[in-house]
């Protein structure tokens, strides 16, 4: 009998000391578990996954503008006539920490960079969209890190690492398996063209990225883009004013709002929202969230264009994307000042 009594006196002390420690859980919990996942860090998550689904709804907008016959030299001046005020407002009235003064020099190579980086890239990556599925042109820009790797080691002897080589590998053989698809079904008028036009405009935009380097450390991303884009959107305002055959302002209503959500969604907000995502969890994390883009694509082309992505494409796409994650995952290393600037 004494043995049952001093057993429930037992279970009611470790009640008592159960309920005294149960306020004290959550806050272990909050010191242990979400220290990791601070305010700053969610939001740059945040920001990064929005800029890459963003700039991944470039293609959709494109490809429903080119269901109202609108030709592509139109179509990328319609995009740089509404984007180009929110640009030269940056460009203006940002105040970046530059150290040292900007040489003559310098903004002719930023010049110089605007029409490799987003007019001369721009052109091609439009002109191609034409014979491509959104999904199939959203794979084959998203190799430009491989793209960038493979320059550097060609014109600069920078080392490509066993792990490189390998996510190379993948990356292209993800690119040949969506090829393999398309050619096999016979979708697509013209696709091997269009295929090429994409890739070489990839390839024209990790070249932009190699060459921009050390004008991003001096200058900070957010003016580098900003200044690009304006001499990009004067490069276009000429070419327009010297080939185009029509008046841009002949469209339909309907032609003029998708052009604004094209600058306004797919172009200005993400490249402002990956900026502000890389300053609150780098360059590296960033890039594996960024990896969404391919997959959002494939989702935004079924909703919006009544796209359905074969199994070829589910393959290229897990492929690529798996060699992109290995180049990006990089061990941790000493913080430099570089700074990437945009998802292409």
């Amino acid at each position: 009998m004494s043995f049952c009594f001093k057993s429930i006196y037992k279970s009611q002390k470790k009640i008592e000391l159960c309920k005294k420690s149960l306020p004290i859980l959550p806050n272990i919990l909050k010191k242990n578990f979400f220290s990791s996942f601070s305010s700053r860090t969610i939001a740059g998550v945040v920001f990064v996954f929005l800029g890459a689904v963003c700039y991944s709804s470039k293609s959709i907008f494109a490809k429903l503008l080119y269901q109202h016959e609108i030709d592509t030299l139109s179509l990328i001046a319609l995009r740089m006539t509404f984007a180009m005020p929110f640009y030269l407002l940056i460009a203006l009235f940002y105040k970046p920490k530059v150290t040292k003064q900007i040489t003559r020099q310098e903004w002719l190579y930023t010049m110089g960079l605007g029409f490799l980086g987003y007019y001369f890239t721009s052109i091609l990556n439009f002109w191609g969209l034409q014979y491509v599925t959104a999904t199939v042109e959203r794979l084959i820009v998203f190799i430009y890190p491989t793209l960038v790797i493979l320059i550097s080691a060609i014109f600069y002897k920078k080392v490509i690492k066993p792990k490189q080589y390998l996510a190379l590998l993948l990356t292209y053989i993800g690119i040949l398996t969506a090829f393999i698809g398309n050619i096999q079904l016979s979708a697509q008028k013209n696709f091997l063209w269009g295929a090429s036009l994409i890739f070489v405009s990839a390839f024209t935009y990790a070249l932009y990225l190699v060459w921009a380097e050390n004008l991003i450390k001096k200058i900070g991303s957010i003016s580098f883009t900003a200044w690009t884009m304006v001499f990009s959107g004067i490069f276009v305002a000429i070419h327009y004013m010297l080939f185009a055959q029509k008046d841009i302002w002949h469209y339909s209503q309907t032609v003029y709002s998708l052009s604004f959500g094209l600058a306004l969604v797919a172009t200005v907000l993400p490249s402002f929202l990956v900026s502000a995502g890389i300053s609150r969890i780098g360059s590296n994390n960033a890039g594996i969230v960024a990896s969404i883009g391919p997959i959002s694509v494939i989702i935004l082309a079924y909703i919006f264009l009544n796209e359905q992505a074969d199994f070829w494409q589910y393959i290229a796409t897990l492929l690529v994307l798996t060699g992109i994650l290995m180049i990006t995952i990089q061990p941790k290393e000493k913080k430099t000042k570089q700074e990437e600037i945009d998802i292409m």
